[in-house]
């Protein structure tokens, strides 16, 4: 499924880039793969906290929080977070969560993919599926990092028809691509070091 004739383009500029699957039949009709290139990021550590380290992430990322270590084991886990959705009710992940380092040191690969959903009780949150998400935080060639985040995900919004759905996924993706960059700045700005990717 990463073959670039199985793609289309949704959005496109100087930084960021959209496409969904061809297939509408998969994943419930919501698969996309979206990139950006962060010039400012010379860290990549600092661009994998803004995915790895939860405490800190729950300090600027006003969509996703509530993480949860269920499991964990050698870099392999077992994760329970909550999405906001405003005005819709949260929706809620279990899901199993591995991180594979590039074997020259020069990126990490975070795979996700849908948990068992009695692993958490039912809270007051929709239950979602997240059938797969890859993201790929490597040094972009012209300097800065890149991003590549493969997803597949069902919200579980039965009246809103997936189009819809893929139609918010630019501008969503480019506001978190500008959160990411701001909290890189501000990591290299304290001269932190994550603890997340050491």
């Amino acid at each position: 499924w990463q073959g670039e004739a199985l793609w289309e383009g949704v959005s496109s500029d100087a930084r960021t880039n959209v496409q969904r699957h061809r297939d509408r039949s998969l994943c419930g009709g919501v698969f996309v793969k979206m990139s950006a290139h962060i010039p400012t990021a010379t860290d990549l550590s600092h661009v994998a906290a803004c995915y790895l380290d939860f405490a800190d992430r729950a300090t600027w990322d006003k969509q996703v929080d509530g993480f949860r270590t269920l499991h964990s084991k050698e870099g392999s886990d077992v994760l329970y977070y909550t999405m906001h959705v405003p005005p819709l009710s949260d929706r809620d992940f279990v899901i199993f969560h591995a991180i594979l380092r590039h074997e020259n040191g020069k990126g990490v690969l975070l795979y996700m993919r849908h948990a068992d959903p009695s692993f958490v009780p039912h809270t007051r949150a929709v239950r979602a599926c997240c059938y797969v998400t890859v993201v790929e935080i490597t040094e972009h060639p012209e300097g800065g990092a890149s991003i590549v985040v493969t997803a597949a995900v069902d919200p579980r919004i039965p009246f809103l028809p997936k189009w819809i759905v893929n139609a918010l996924v630019p501008s969503e993706w480019r506001k978190n691509v500008a959160e990411v960059e701001r909290h890189c700045s501000k990591l290299a700005a304290a001269g932190a070091r994550p603890a997340c990717t050491a």
